[in-house]
């Protein structure tokens, strides 16, 4: 055989390799003969049952599933990766909605997924992947919790971020990160404070710790933190009489969001109180000339 047509076979070997190994990527690991693509559009079907079919496959899958998933945070887009997909017939996703099926499947796993915390929060350092990594760490649940806990005082700024935004979802069992959200609250970031306020709401536990920095909240600087932390002074019910009058105060301001969020606080809180208030609120003010009835 000639080396030309040597070289020409090495080469048409190599590049089929190459294309069997996109493939296989782009498809990836299968279940019950379906690719796990397949069981992750699955979790987005509106019937119940087909939804709990796919969460239950994927826990099935466990570590195939989630190292699968922490890839596709960071896969990147080629003509190559196109190609492929069009030859094959194969589902099309684009590098956003690869991420966000990603964050899916964690959610479906939950506890699964408790080995893959540390490198979800290794991305929460990247502005491209943090509040995906954020989002999926609060699928995982009370397992990131102590993972999470001290980014809220030493991570970067990403980090506190995409820590505070994760503890939103994993709600009461995030309990030992109350100190270092009750931090954020003070931070210069309004995001971070926005999200703090949010996720000390959620959490509901430790209210005569909790409560006094959130009355303080509630004269924030932004009308979005001001609004978060009415929301969550409201979810601790009595045991938030105290802010009453700030929230009343509120109630009264003609900005976007914030009266909203202080009266249904003050509704938890009391809601004959409550009753009053709104009886005594002035009228909303007229439409704007040619605006919408």
């Amino acid at each position: 055989m000639k080396k030309s047509v040597r070289i020409l076979l090495v080469i048409v070997a190599l590049a089929l390799s190459g294309v069997a190994y996109v493939y296989v990527t782009l498809r990836g690991p299968a279940h019950q003969g379906r690719p796990i693509t397949a069981w992750l559009e699955q979790l987005a079907s509106p019937k119940l049952d087909q939804r709990a079919t796919a969460r239950e496959a994927l826990r099935q899958m466990g570590p195939t599933a989630y190292n699968y998933l922490l890839k596709q945070f960071n896969f990147q887009e080629s003509e190559l990766n196109t190609r492929v997909t069009l030859l094959f017939g194969l589902p099309y996703e684009n590098q956003l909605a690869r991420r966000l099926n990603a964050v899916r499947g964690f959610r479906a796993l939950g506890e699964v997924a408790d080995p893959a915390v540390p490198k979800l929060v290794v991305l929460l350092n990247d502005n491209e992947t943090c509040m995906y990594a954020a989002d999926s760490l609060g699928g995982v649940g009370k397992g990131a919790v102590p993972a999470l806990t001290p980014l809220l005082e030493q991570g970067s700024a990403n980090a506190k971020l995409g820590a505070a935004t994760a503890m939103i979802a994993i709600g009461p069992d995030a309990q030992p990160a109350i100190p270092g959200l009750l931090k954020c609250l003070k931070d210069q970031d309004t995001n971070l404070r926005e999200a703090a306020a949010r996720a000390l709401g959620a959490i509901g536990k430790e209210p005569e710790k909790v409560v006094p920095p959130l009355i303080e909240a509630l004269a924030d600087e932004s009308n979005r933190v001001r609004a978060r932390a009415a929301e969550a002074v409201g979810k601790f019910g009595k045991d938030a009489v105290a802010a009453l009058p700030a929230l009343e105060k509120l109630a009264r301001l003609r900005v976007q969001e914030v009266p909203v969020a202080a009266l249904d606080a003050i509704r938890n809180i009391d809601p004959e109180r409550a009753a009053a208030v709104e009886k005594s609120l002035p009228p909303p003010p007229p439409a704007p000339p040619g605006g919408a009835p």
